[in-house]
């Protein structure tokens, strides 16, 4: 089955662009620092107390075919304006 993305609207008060400013791994959960794309000072952390199973770090430039594919069944508006997405039949949940 065809991995399905839509967008993950999780609150109106949050801005629809970050960049990830930090990632850390430690006793105390994992932890992501965000950036607000528009508003750098603004910043979201998101925490996982008991930290996670599993997580993938990537430089954007290797994910091309990711990328082209959203490109094609999407446009890149829909990846290029947007942070968090929802992902049906995730490949990567498959591999973990």
């Amino acid at each position: 089955m065809e991995e399905i993305w839509e967008t993950w609207e999780i609150d109106n008060t949050m801005t629809s662009k970050y960049y990830v400013e930090s990632i850390t791994d430690s006793i105390k959960g994992f932890r992501i620092l965000l950036s607000d794309a528009k508003v750098e000072s603004k910043k979201l952390v998101v925490l996982f107390e008991d930290s996670v199973h599993s997580y993938r770090s990537s430089d954007e430039s290797y994910r091309l075919n990711t990328i082209n594919n959203l490109d094609e069944r999407y446009g890149t508006e829909f990846y290029r304006d947007n942070t968090f997405f929802k992902v049906t039949n995730s490949e990567y949940i498959k591999w973990v």
